[in-house]
């Protein structure tokens, strides 16, 4: 039996305090704030480190930044108008009173406005803005999503909108050279580079996913991965963790490409 590996979904959220939140100050004795704040300066002494280390783990390196910028300038620029920031209010709030939102990436199919992204991205929303490159936002008009795959659309009310081409006739092969852009943690447009490792099983999931050696971060959920003619062959939507030679890495998972047109078709029938 084919094993089917844990993953980690790629949501990046966005706590918004609440700003009728009243905040009632409290009084303490001098011992007691002195033992407080010795019981603070160990807690942090003992976590400080390994949560750095996780923290460095998980943050866009200078470095790659650097080639995001590079790779991005061999990058055909109607591609990249294409891809497009997605953010999403849910319909309950959080617990303090919050509201905080959820942030994604996806990418626009068709000139109308049809946007594709994760369902865990779009899943309980209340209401979902899209904003493209060049800084306009429009509100979603609707959406729907095909959890088994973990897929959404979100259709808006607009015309001539840059697009993307998509190639569902020939899956990348072990070993062809991937490029993902998304816009991981508020970076605009953060393209990774890498190789397809090879096809995987992870729990939830009915079929085969893409195995990725690029960096995957909290909020690449929904980004399109283009093979070297620049046409998406597949979506991000998690990352899957190892420990190689005694280090942490994460590895891109992402749906192919076939299952998004499933998608569109049941979606966007009149």
């Amino acid at each position: 039996m084919e094993e089917k590996y844990d993953y980690e979904k790629t949501q990046y959220e966005d706590e918004e305090p609440d700003g009728d939140e009243e905040i009632l100050p409290v009084r303490h004795s001098v011992w007691i704030r002195l033992i407080a704040l010795i019981t603070v300066v160990v807690f942090v002494g003992m976590i400080a480190a390994p949560l750095w280390k996780t923290f460095k783990a998980r943050v866009p390196s200078s470095e790659l930044l650097e080639d995001s910028l590079l790779l991005k300038e061999q990058i055909d620029r109607e591609l990249l108008e294409a891809i497009v920031k997605i953010k999403v209010t849910p319909q309950e709030l959080g617990s303090g009173g919050t509201a905080g939102q959820k942030n994604g990436t996806g990418f626009n199919v068709n000139s109308d406005g049809v946007i594709i992204t994760n369902h865990h991205v779009i899943a309980g929303a209340r209401s979902i803005t899209v904003t493209f490159p060049d800084g306009k936002t429009y509100k979603a008009k609707s959406w729907a999503g095909m959890p088994e795959y973990d897929l959404a659309v979100i259709e808006l009310e607009r015309d001539s909108l840059a697009v993307v081409s998509l190639n569902p006739d020939m899956l990348p092969q072990p070993g062809d050279t991937l490029t993902v852009i998304g816009n991981p943690m508020d970076f605009n447009q953060l393209a990774v580079e890498g190789r397809l490792k090879d096809y995987v099983f992870v729990k939830d999931m009915p079929t085969a996913m893409l195995y990725i050696d690029v960096p995957i971060y909290p909020g690449n959920s929904g980004s399109p991965v283009f093979n070297n003619d620049g046409e998406v062959v597949a979506v991000v939507f998690g990352s899957l963790r190892r420990i190689e030679e005694g280090k942490e890495k994460f590895y891109g998972l992402a749906i192919p490409i076939k299952e998004v047109l499933v998608l569109l078709e049941d979606s966007l029938q009149p």
